[in-house]
C-alpha cells in the first residue's frame, strides 16, 4: 500500500512538471517588431535608393496606372518617344565605334562617339520643365563616360594631345554647374598624366578637382 502511495505521488508530480513545462512554451503576446516583422518594421523597409533608369522605369510604370499627372499627356508622350529615341541611336553610334575600333579605324570610332556627344546636347531633353531629373541624368550616366571612351581611343595609338583635348573639353562644359561631373573627368585625365610622366600636369589637375569642389561647398 505504502509503495503504490509512492509510486502515485511520483507520477503525480512528473505529470505537474510536464504541464508547467507546456505553459512556458507557449508565446505570449507579441510586441510589435518582436518574433516577427510588422509592416514599416522591416518587410516594407526600403532598401538603396533605386538609381537613375530605374527611377525612369518606375516613372513609366505609375503613369501606365495613373499614379502620375503625366498620364495621357501628349506632350509627354512625344518627350518619352525622343528619349527613347536618343537611345536607340546613341546606342548605334557605340556599336559603330566598337566595329571600328576593332578594325583599328581609332579616327572613325572617336567621331562615332563624338556624334553621341553632339546628339545629347542638341536634344531638347535637358530643358523639360516634367522631368527636372533628366539633364544630371544624362550628364552622369551618358555623356561623362563617353569623354572618357573618347580619350581610351586616342590613348590606344599614344595621342596623349588629341585625348588631352577631349578631356579638357568635357571639363570646360561641366565644371561650372556639374563640378563632380567635371571632377570625375579631371582625374582621369590627371591619371592620363601620370602614366605618360606628366606630373607637373598631373599635379595640377588634382589640385583643381581640390578647388573646384571646395568651391562647391561654399555655395549657399
Amino acid at each position: 500500500m505504502e509503495r503504490s502511495r509512492f509510486w502515485l505521488s511520483i507520477i503525480l508530480s512528473a505529470l505537474i512538471i510536464a504541464g508547467l513545462n507546456v505553459a512556458n512554451a507557449q508565446p505570449g503576446p507579441m510586441e510589435p517588431g518582436e518574433g516577427r516583422p510588422e509592416m514599416g518594421m522591416g518587410m516594407d523597409r526600403p532598401g538603396p535608393g533605386p538609381g537613375p533608369d530605374e527611377m525612369m522605369e518606375n516613372r513609366e510604370r505609375m503613369e501606365r496606372r495613373g499614379k502620375f499627372p503625366g498620364q495621357n499627356n501628349p506632350e509627354m508622350e512625344k518627350f518619352r518617344k525622343q528619349r527613347n529615341a536618343v537611345s536607340a541611336i546613341a546606342e548605334a553610334h557605340k556599336e559603330l565605334a566598337k566595329v571600328y575600333e576593332e578594325q583599328k579605324k581609332i579616327d572613325e570610332a572617336a567621331a562615332e562617339l563624338k556624334k553621341i556627344l553632339t546628339l545629347f546636347e542638341a536634344n531638347p531633353l535637358e530643358n523639360k520643365e516634367n522631368w527636372p531629373d533628366e539633364k544630371p541624368f544624362m550628364v552622369m550616366k551618358k555623356m561623362i563616360p563617353i569623354y572618357h571612351e573618347i580619350g581610351r581611343l586616342y590613348l590606344i595609338n599614344n595621342r596623349l594631345e588629341d585625348a588631352e583635348k577631349i578631356m579638357l573639353e568635357g571639363i570646360a562644359k561641366f565644371e561650372k554647374d556639374e563640378p563632380h561631373a567635371a571632377s570625375k573627368l579631371i582625374l582621369a585625365l590627371s591619371d592620363m598624366y601620370r602614366k605618360n610622366n606628366k606630373l607637373d600636369k598631373a599635379e595640377e589637375m588634382l589640385k583643381k578637382v581640390i578647388e573646384i569642389n571646395q568651391k562647391a561647398l561654399k555655395e549657399k
